[in-house]
């Protein structure tokens, strides 16, 4: 099997794939083959995340993880494996089109996919109208942080690139204040953070668990996923 270099942005992204707890900042040696790297969120630390894992013998290289829904047919837990990715300048990244076609073939049945483009975000997603005019603006059906500098650095590598995501908030959706208050930046929640903002804004509560279910959605179907193509 080809070393892959996949990249995750943080430690709750990564868990299907890895039978320990990941370390931001490390890579993870992945029982198949290939590399794990928590990059945390954004271009910049996903773009050195991949040139590590390229450093460290990756020969392709997978952005991984959840993304936000743009597209309104698309539930939570769908997994997108976009056929290009739209950077935040305008510019498209093409996926290796025979990986896409494989990796659609051997999920087909296996979980709710989707294709289509992911377009890049340099900040997270706060309000339904934001997904709206970014969608409407670029025709994506998914968005994500990471995928876009990943892609990048694989066009530059000339290695093949592909991006795996899972829906986490939906189009008609949006992350609670609280959690983007505690979102760090190596892409996990922190626990006392969020107990502050939740205290301030008790009303999320709600809408708090709601992500949580969501969230193991995503997990599930990227654990199918992982398990399908031999990736843990």
């Amino acid at each position: 099997m080809t070393e892959i270099g996949i990249v995750a942005a943080a430690t709750v992204e990564a868990a299907p794939l890895v039978a320990r707890r990941a370390r931001p900042g490390q890579l993870t040696r992945l029982a198949r083959s290939g590399w794990l790297k928590l990059s945390g969120t954004g271009r910049n630390r996903a773009t050195q995340a991949a040139q590590a894992l390229l450093a460290a013998g990756a020969k392709v290289l997978l952005s991984w993880g959840v993304a936000g829904g743009l597209d309104p047919r698309l539930a939570g837990g769908t997994v997108v494996v976009p056929d290009a990715v739209i950077a935040a300048d305008g510019r498209v990244f093409c996926v290796d089109v025979e990986w896409h076609a494989q990796t659609l073939q051997q999920l087909a049945r296996r979980v709710t996919l989707a294709t289509g483009a992911l377009a890049e975000s340099t900040h997270v997603l706060t309000a339904g109208e934001e997904k709206r005019a970014l969608g409407e603006s670029c025709g994506a059906v998914a968005v994500d942080m990471e995928s876009a500098a990943v892609a990048e650095v694989a066009l530059a590598a000339g290695v093949p690139f592909l991006a795996i995501r899972a829906i986490l908030d939906t189009a008609h959706e949006a992350l609670p204040s609280c959690v983007t208050r505690a979102l760090g930046e190596n892409g996990n929640v922190a626990l006392t953070r969020l107990g502050v903002a939740l205290a301030a804004r008790p009303s999320e509560l709600i809408r708090l668990a709601g992500t949580a279910r969501s969230l193991w959605r995503a997990q599930a179907a990227l654990e199918t996923v992982a398990r399908t193509m031999e990736l843990r």
